[in-house]
């Protein structure tokens, strides 16, 4: 028994100095895993062809009708860890709602015209962030596949009617920190593992190696048909602002559910 203690002790022994004398695992910089909340800009253009269309095409701008939190528009997740300099990740957009600035005309007909994404190939909204510089901040990449579903609401009542789009939006040199601009939205969430990490744009628990990723503005341009979309970090309200938040997001819903009620019939497609 003496022998077998002592084998023991001396085992524990070596492997206490082996933990306290061996090198520690070096973890490369890398941004963590996360979501983005963004608002559209004025300057988001879409260009949806057919011969429906006077000249075979109709330029839409856009604005952003926000869904929450706050003003956000647009949600795009970052699925993965990202090395700083590294290969990139995968990333997909998850949330889309967008309203034209103003009526179009379609066949002497006015229409309003939304965008949301397709809930048929939500799955297939996905595309690659690249991440340069350090963990004091830098530039990225980025390419997105979007499948998208534009409404077209006659602003007088009546049927809608819907065309499926695609686009791929691309951007490069775009700058990032590791800290949020005053007034974002921030969704706080630990860095486990868990849907709400995933959820959260700033984690508690990260390493000395990791760091979150905000972004100032955003330009993701559709080489083929000259589809632009210009998003900034979304923001909260001015204090002063707060009480009106509540009766504005419910009107928000409303007009969302009754506009989605409404039976639409396709009259063709948006070619990307």
């Amino acid at each position: 028994m003496g022998a077998k203690r002592l084998l023991f002790l001396s085992a524990f022994l070596a492997l206490s100095w082996y933990t306290a004398n061996a090198d520690p695992i070096v973890t490369s910089p890398n941004v963590a895993l996360g979501t983005d909340y963004f608002q559209t800009q004025p300057g988001t253009v879409f260009i949806f062809t057919g011969d429906i269309f006077p000249h075979g095409e109709l330029q839409v701008n856009f604005v952003g009708l926000p869904i929450g939190p706050f003003s956000t528009d647009t949600i795009i997740q970052r699925q993965a860890d990202a090395t700083i300099n590294g290969n990139g990740i995968t990333i997909q957009i998850v949330a889309l709602s967008l309203q034209s600035t103003q009526p179009v005309i379609i066949n002497g007909v006015l229409y309003n015209v939304f965008v949301t994404l397709d809930p048929a190939r939500l799955a297939e909204d996905t595309g690659k962030l690249t991440v340069h510089g350090t963990l004091a901040g830098g530039t990225f990449d980025s390419k997105l596949n979007v499948f998208f579903l534009a409404n077209f609401v006659p602003v007088g009542g009546g049927q809608g009617t819907v065309m499926p789009g695609n686009v791929m939006l691309t951007q490069s040199g775009g700058l990032w920190s590791p800290t949020p601009s005053p007034r974002s939205v921030i969704v706080r969430g630990l860095d486990d593992g868990s849907t709400a990490d995933l959820a959260a744009n700033l984690h508690t628990g990260l390493d000395s190696q990791e760091v979150d990723f905000f972004v100032g503005s955003l330009m993701e341009q559709h080489s083929g048909n000259g589809a632009v979309h210009i998003v900034r970090v979304a923001v909260t309200p001015e204090p002063s602002s707060l009480l009106l938040i509540g009766p504005a997001l419910a009107a928000v819903f409303l007009r969302w559910k009754l506009r989605h009620r409404r039976l639409a019939r396709p009259f063709g497609t948006i070619s990307s």
